[in-house]
């Protein structure tokens, strides 16, 4: 049975010291941060999926990363038609237009098709891809159980820290429960 390669997860820094000492006061009085987390994990499943929605259906770029759009199946020798992924060209011979590239769940690529959905199973389990919570840390990663997720997160980034927008919506998120009180 082949290896399934390992996970891998991603960690956010954050840099403002202000916060920073707030945390680390909390953290001694034996605080809980389980609450404000559990807000950020839900806005990262939230910018996770908005990803899909942005960008699923010819690629470009959202929240500074890009994807590429379907790649042609092939060029013909013939005449020189570039074959898009969806197929929709005339054949050479015989009636019909040609189909779409075949993906690995056997079913073919259409021009409505969207890209790293496959079968949803991936956007489902990225959208909630958190590995463990607990007081004080949120742990985000590649879902273990689709053994091509990291594969794709390299291709097609999806799972990542935006430090321009995540680190100020987690600074907000805290600060809000820390001032709370």
């Amino acid at each position: 049975m082949a290896k399934r390669p390992a996970a891998t997860s991603k960690r956010l820094v954050v840099n403002d010291k202000e916060f920073q000492a707030k945390i680390n006061s909390l953290i001694k009085k034996g605080g809980n941060l389980s609450k404000p987390l559990l807000q950020f994990r839900q806005y990262m499943v939230q910018q996770t999926d908005s990803m899909w929605e942005m960008l699923s259906q010819g690629g470009g770029t959202h929240r500074s990363k890009r994807w590429k759009p379907f790649a042609p199946q092939y060029t013909r020798k013939t005449d020189g038609v570039t074959v898009p992924a969806h197929g929709g060209v005339p054949k050479i011979k015989g009636q019909g237009m040609v189909q779409g590239r075949l993906r690995p769940t056997r079913t073919r690529v259409t021009a409505a098709s969207a890209l790293m959905d496959d079968s949803g199973n991936l956007r489902g389990k990225a959208a909630s891809a958190v590995f463990r919570q607990t007081k004080h840390a949120l742990t985000f990663g590649t879902p273990k159980s689709v053994n091509y997720a990291d594969r794709q997160n390299q291709l097609r980034p999806y799972l990542f820290f935006f430090k321009k927008k995540d680190e100020p919506m987690l600074v907000k998120i805290v600060s809000a429960y820390l001032n709370k009180d």
